[in-house]
C-alpha cells in the first residue's frame, strides 16, 4: 500500500463520517488556552511510557527468577572464558550456596544443559564458564545440517 492508497483511503473514509450522522466523541476536547498540561500516558514512573527492564534469562530463554541462582549464574557469566571454581564460588558467600554440594548441583544441572562447560583446571580444581549462547538462526541451521532418521521403518 502506497502513501498515495493511505491518503485516499483517509479522505474517503474522513468524508464519508463527515456526511454520516456520526456522533461526536464524548471526550472533552483540550481547550488550547488551558494553562493546565494534558495528563501522561499512564505506565511508567510519572504516568510516562513504562520502563522497561531487562528480565535476566538462562540462554533457553527460561527467566531466572530466584534471586539465588541469578547470583550464581551472574558469577559464572562474569568469570569469563578463564571460568570459575566451585572454590571460588562458594568463597562468594552467597545465601544458600555456602557449601560445595550446594553449589555443585546448580552448576551440573547447567552442565547438562549446555549451557556452561570446562574451562580446564585451576590448580586442582576445574574451572567451568558458561557457553556461548546461540543465535536462533543458527538453530534451523543445525537442525537442517542433521542426518534425517527414520522411526520404526
Amino acid at each position: 500500500m502506497t502513501d498515495e492508497d493511505v491518503a485516499a483511503t483517509n479522505h474517503r473514509h474522513a468524508t464519508d463520517e463527515a456526511d454520516s450522522e456520526a456522533r461526536a466523541h464524548p471526550e472533552h476536547s483540550p481547550d488550547h488556552d488551558d494553562p493546565t498540561p494534558p495528563k501522561p500516558l499512564s505506565g511508567g514512573p510519572g504516568g510516562g511510557r513504562p520502563v522497561l527492564r531487562a528480565v535476566p534469562t538462562f540462554p533457553d530463554r527460561t527467566e531466572i527468577s530466584d534471586e539465588r541462582h541469578l547470583a550464581l549464574w551472574q558469577a559464572v557469566e562474569k568469570a569469563g572464558p578463564r571460568g570459575i571454581t566451585v572454590d571460588d564460588l562458594v568463597a562468594l558467600d552467597f545465601p544458600q550456596f555456602a557449601a560445595q554440594s550446594s553449589v555443585t548441583g546448580p552448576l551440573m544441572q547447567w552442565r547438562k544443559k549446555g549451557w556452561i562447560g570446562e574451562a580446564g583446571k585451576q590448580g586442582r580444581a576445574m574451572g567451568y564458564r558458561t557457553v556461548a549462547r546461540r543465535t536462533v538462526a543458527a538453530v534451523p541451521a543445525a537442525v537442517e545440517a542433521a542426518e534425517s532418521v527414520t522411526v520404526g521403518g
